[in-house]
């Protein structure tokens, strides 16, 4: 169980669910890797590490002090995402792809994606499924047959044999997530908002919390098998905001803007909210507003990216 609750959190704390994919929820973490062609995965098995820098708290604000006076920004132009259209896939090579599952010709459900991205070699999909991809290339369309174990959760599907029709839409060196999280990890916090740490902490404790009533396990006993520190999690939320932050400010990107505007739409939408004010009553604007900040940073990332 342990295995799982990580993953969940992993998601939970950190509230974004992944570069251009602004719509998931916190809560959606696990099942995006979760579909019936994964075992254990929880998103993008990919994703780096972001460090957590020590910082103080201030009663600063970004809006009276400039974002600049709370991260110093490292390079987010020039990353390397995609691989050249003609390399082949090798393990440990990130493929970007489109698929459909089918049993007897007849899709079922959890087995269809889009723009998934899948480290090869990772073993977060089911046995062999990856290893077909492998000498594959970008626009190459590759018939997928594998066979569900009989023990496989979904007993829809287990024991069966499954084709899957896969599009590789892109080889990738890392995926944006990772690039963001290199951008990242190359900026240096200077000091943390109170405001912004005050709501953080609040979001993720009530999240851990929500979490722990589900699995049935007191708050405490449940961080220590989840083995999460709130304080982590909400100053890595914290370094993630302001990092997309500064991205936005020198993308001259403001919450005015069309940009910011149609994504925050999209992300509202597609978490169920009519506006920012419902949002607001449900607990959930710093999500909307992280993962609309997120997600256009890493459409920049990806705009300047090394070709």
């Amino acid at each position: 169980m342990n295995k799982k609750i990580i993953a969940v959190l992993t998601g939970a704390a950190l509230l974004f669910t992944g570069c251009g994919a602004a719509a998931g929820t916190a809560s959606t973490a696990d099942s995006a890797g979760a579909s019936s062609t994964a075992s254990t995965a929880s998103g993008s098995s990919s994703a780096a590490s972001e460090t957590v820098d020590s910082a103080p708290v201030v009663e600063d604000t970004i809006d009276s002090k400039g974002i600049s006076a709370f991260v110093t920004l490292g390079d987010y132009k020039g990353q390397v995402i995609n691989y050249p259209d003609d390399t082949a896939i090798e393990n440990g090579m990130i493929a970007n792809i489109d698929y459909v599952g089918t049993i007897d010709g007849t899709e079922f459900d959890g087995g269809s994606s889009t723009d998934y991205d899948l480290k090869i070699g990772s073993g977060s999909f089911i046995d062999g499924f990856e290893d077909q991809l492998v000498g594959h290339k970008k626009g190459e369309k590759v018939t997928v047959n594998v066979t569900f174990p009989t023990s496989y959760g979904n007993s829809e599907v287990a024991g069966k044999d499954a084709q899957f029709a896969v599009t590789i839409n892109s080889v990738k060196k890392q995926s944006l997530e990772d690039a963001f999280t290199a951008v990242s990890n190359s900026s240096k916090v200077l000091q943390y908002p109170k405001d912004l740490m005050d709501t953080l902490t609040s979001f993720v404790t009530n999240t851990y919390s929500y979490y722990a009533t589900t699995y049935s396990m007191d708050y405490d006993s449940f961080l220590a098998a989840a083995g999460v520190s709130v304080d982590t999690a909400a100053l890595s939320s914290a370094k993630t905001i302001l990092v997309a932050d500064a991205i936005l400010d020198k993308e001259g990107i403001t919450k005015d803007s069309t940009e910011y505007t149609d994504m925050e739409k999209n992300v509202l939408s597609s978490n169920g909210f009519a506006d920012e004010q419902a949002a607001q009553d449900a607990g959930a604007l710093i999500m909307v507003q992280s993962s609309t900040g997120y997600s256009l940073a890493c459409e920049a990332i990806q705009k300047y990216a090394a070709s």
